[in-house]
């Protein structure tokens, strides 16, 4: 009966693919909620700019309104600049995660076709008798 001597190592590879897919995952979904964070402060910086620009048209103009709208518009834009640094980082830790998945993933490939390839051997090596195959 064939067995595979590095069959302890190819189940904790697996394993070990196994976490980083997990990790990288994980790493997706925080990802994504900093980049869906980021897009609604841009997207209430443009209501406010476009709140201002309304303003800007009007007949009157009430300056403590248009001032605090502006204070407002220039804080989102601090926010998005934070936000942004924030989203780099998370795509970078993204990157890295992904590249640690691949490294796991190469290294069960390649045990899984050292297998094989040790598997097909020993069938060949096998007298053919006709009887029970592996």
């Amino acid at each position: 009966m064939f067995q595979f001597t590095l069959q302890s190592l190819l189940r904790i590879r697996h394993q070990e693919r196994d976490v980083h897919r997990q990790s990288t995952a994980d790493v997706q979904v925080t990802h994504d909620r900093y980049v869906a964070e980021r897009d609604e402060l841009i997207y209430a910086r443009n209501q406010v700019l476009n709140e201002l620009r309304r303003m800007n048209q009007g007949q009157t103009l009430d300056t403590t309104l248009v001032l605090q709208r502006q204070q407002h518009a220039q804080q989102l834009g601090l926010a998005i600049s934070l936000a942004n640094t924030t989203v780099s980082r998370a795509a970078a830790a993204l990157e890295e995660s992904i590249g640690r998945l691949i490294v796991a993933d190469q290294s069960v490939r390649a045990l899984e076709k050292l297998k094989d390839r040790k598997h097909s051997e020993y069938q060949r090596s096998r007298p053919r008798d006709g009887g029970v195959r592996d």
